[in-house]
């Protein structure tokens, strides 16, 4: 992987842990159902960000 696409998905993988803070931030005040939503959705992110650590930690 070339240095700009690893620079490219070093930010995405910054923003996806802003994102992932705020969602968790807010989580406790909502309902119940929405909370599992969320977290539902967050562990699609978190897998996604994952896999992209990963790409960017074998590639050299």
């Amino acid at each position: 992987m070339n240095k700009e696409l690893k620079a490219v998905v070093g930010h995405v993988l910054q923003s996806n842990l802003a994102v992932l803070g705020a969602f968790i931030a807010i989580s406790p005040s909502l309902p119940e159902e929405q909370q599992h939503k969320l977290l539902e959705s967050l562990d699609t992110m978190k897998t996604a960000s994952q896999a992209l650590l990963e790409l960017l930690n074998t590639s050299k």
